[in-house]
């Protein structure tokens, strides 16, 4: 049980990290659609949103980004490898068993420590990324009427419209 509680913050943390550089990455996109004609700026904005795919990258994969995942074109990342884990260390969930109540093995355990390690080295880059990397970016295009990348996350989205919240 306390395996499972681990993957699960572990999913937390993975999907905070790529939900924050999602947005952070989507206000890049917003702003780019009106600085055309500015090279230095828009170079700026390139830059920072490539250290920022860098990093997210580890996280997801660049075909999980693109929410289509009728193909395995590419190797999981962190995300998938910990849902994927926390399935078969859990109850199960889609064509994995689970250990019901055999326990995670030997083999479970050594997977969560290589992926721990793993999300380790990725907060350390994030860490450097928003510490060092955003700050100066936002610096950089303070005179040039761009706003400042937000980090406080994400805003909620709208409420669905339809019964118990879902669309009809």
């Amino acid at each position: 049980m306390r395996l499972q509680l681990k993957v699960r913050d572990d999913i937390t943390a993975v999907s905070d990290m790529t939900n924050q550089l999602e947005w952070m990455r989507r206000q890049i996109e917003d702003e780019k659609k009106t600085s055309a004609g500015k090279a230095d700026l828009l170079h700026a904005m390139d830059e920072i949103d490539r250290k920022m795919r860098d990093v997210e990258y580890k996280l997801v994969s660049e075909a999980d980004v693109l929410s289509d995942d009728k193909y395995f074109i590419t190797a999981d990342r962190l995300y998938l490898n910990l849902l994927w884990l926390g399935a078969e260390i859990g109850t199960g969930g889609g064509d994995v068993q689970g250990t019901g109540d055999w326990g995670a093995t030997e083999t479970d355990t050594s997977m969560v420590l290589e992926l721990e390690r793993q999300i380790q080295g990725v907060q350390t880059q994030y860490k450097s990324l928003m510490d060092k990397d955003v700050p100066a970016f936002n610096q950089q295009i303070s005179s040039s009427g761009v706003p400042p990348l937000k980090t406080t996350g994400a805003p909620l989205p709208p409420p669905r419209a339809g019964r118990g919240g879902f669309d009809q």
